[in-house]
């Protein structure tokens, strides 16, 4: 991949060893170039972390993709094996345990979908996109889910709800 981005005019050196670097793991057992710990350059250690979690988030042709809640466990358990344990907890916080893209039932049997990071990790702003009845709203209505109503019940894949709503409904022109 570093080689590919070189010929791509990629000039950046921290970047480069990142990306040849973030299969390495904390404890040794990645691959590479048999760095461990303290040898694993920050960037590559951020870029190793987000990879194991989209990893995760992923269908595979030999298991079903994780929930983002499970995966998040999943990197909490690994925390000091393959990442650092103060990394894995930054980027659990940072990104919450509902994180962007996640649908859920909210308490009042709504479905929605979490838009971003709310005031706690787990009380993120979602937008409702099905009424309780399952029906499709005309619009996503935006929740707070601090509401005892609007609280998130569950986390549900999106194969139980449907199409994901395009990125404009629920992000407005920022996701476009």
């Amino acid at each position: 991949s570093a080689t590919q981005l070189r010929q791509l005019g990629v000039k950046d050196e921290i970047w480069l060893e990142a990306v040849l670097s973030h299969h390495e793991a904390i404890d040794g057992s990645g691959y590479g170039r048999a760095k461990k710990g303290e040898e694993i350059s920050l960037p590559a250690q951020l870029v190793s972390l987000g990879d194991i979690y989209c990893a995760r988030i992923s269908s595979r042709k030999y298991r079903r993709a994780l929930r983002p809640n499970a995966a998040l466990r999943a990197l909490f358990l690994d925390q000091g094996k393959k990442v650092s344990q103060t990394l894995a907890g930054r980027f659990i916080k940072a990104i919450g345990v509902f994180p962007a893209g996640t649908p859920g039932k909210l308490e009042n049997g709504e479905v929605a979908v979490v838009t971003e990071r709310g005031e706690s990790a787990r009380t993120p702003f979602v937008c409702s996109i099905l009424a309780p009845e399952g029906m499709p709203l005309m619009k996503p209505i935006r929740r707070d889910t601090r509401e005892a109503l609007c609280g998130v019940r569950e986390v549900m894949e999106w194969s139980a709800v449907g199409a994901m709503p395009g990125m404009h409904a629920l992000w407005g022109k920022v996701g476009t």
